[in-house]
């Protein structure tokens, strides 16, 4: 089962790193040492990702032309491999505060 689980968690963090490269922002993305707990202190986990990479993602969208709330959605979710899903609950307060 832990194997399993790292693999997803594996699968999830470079789905992030690619979408993250594809929208500018990083541009080779490395290796994040573990901590003494053993857990890495990757950026691209839980909260953290949703809160830091998601406006990026998003003001990636808005540059590239008009599209509404609905379709970035959809291209953050093809964009991140499914990894980052976003809900309408947390897009259209994110587009207002952008």
């Amino acid at each position: 089962m832990a194997q399993a689980s790292s693999s997803k968690r594996d699968r999830s963090r470079e789905a992030a790193r690619k979408a993250v490269a594809q929208a500018g922002g990083v541009a080779q993305p490395a290796e994040v040492p573990a901590t003494p707990r053993g857990r890495g202190t990757d950026p691209f986990s839980g909260e953290m990702r949703r809160r830091r990479v998601l406006p990026l993602l998003v003001l990636h969208l808005i540059e590239a032309g008009p599209s509404y709330g609905n379709q970035m959605m959809e291209r953050i979710a093809g964009m991140t491999e499914g990894v980052l899903s976003v809900n309408p609950n947390t897009m259209y307060p994110l587009l207002r505060r952008l």
